[in-house]
């Protein structure tokens, strides 16, 4: 939270432009783009976690306690989005737009900032439990997928759905002894595979890639390189 007013701040006073105009290159929030993307990642991650605790019941099992639950419930939903939407701001918005006007191309800050926001995240524990070999390169393609949907869609919408989603599920639905987020989720994993959750994460993005492009059609590729 203060770090997103910091970076408010910095947008406002700084450099004196719109806070919006770091988010999208539209009029206004495109709320229906934010809530499709949640909608579509949310799904996919509800039915890989399902069809995980049936196919692998004896690493997967049910914790479930109502009261924690709905204790749970109520930190995420307010806590969860500053924190997806602050980092989404930071890296796909703020910096990527800064880098563009020094590199003069989309895919050079694309590199730099996805590279980053892996870089940030190996103070996670599963980055000391499973090694730098094996989690930066699966939270910078991550970040490298997120900034190229901004980029092709000309805003952050997209990319700040599916963030969102993709931590908020994942901390009601499952847990795990290395996780960044340890909590009362429904499900608890004995055992990770980051391996096996590295190529889950490729077809869950290919299918989700495949949806935004059947439904948006973007034609604006340049956009990568100019």
């Amino acid at each position: 939270v203060f770090f997103f007013f910091c970076l408010y701040l910095a947008v406002k006073k700084l450099h004196y432009k719109s806070f919006l105009s770091i988010i999208t290159a539209y009029d206004k929030f495109r709320y229906s783009r934010f809530f499709f993307a949640f909608a579509v990642w949310a799904l996919l991650i509800i039915i890989t976690t399902v069809v995980s605790y049936f196919v692998n019941s004896e690493d997967i099992s049910i914790q479930f306690d109502p009261v924690n639950f709905a204790i749970l419930v109520g930190v995420t939903v307010v806590l969860l989005p500053i924190q997806t939407n602050t980092e989404e701001i930071l890296f796909r918005g703020y910096m990527l737009q800064g880098l563009s006007q020094i590199f003069k191309n989309g895919i050079t800050p694309l590199i730099i900032t996805s590279l980053l926001f892996g870089m940030v995240h190996m103070s996670n524990p599963e980055a000391s439990a499973f090694g730098w070999a094996v989690m930066l390169p699966y939270y910078t393609v991550f970040g490298f997928f997120l900034g190229a949907l901004a980029l092709l869609d000309e805003g952050l919408e997209l990319a700040m759905g599916i963030h969102c989603a993709n931590n908020l599920i994942s901390s009601l639905l499952i847990t795990s002894p290395n996780g960044v987020l340890k909590t009362d989720a429904i499900f608890v994993a004995k055992s990770e595979n980051p391996g096996g959750e590295f190529l889950t994460w490729f077809v869950l993005a290919a299918i989700t890639f495949t949806i935004f492009w059947l439904k948006y059609r973007w034609k604006n590729f340049n956009l990568l390189i100019k």
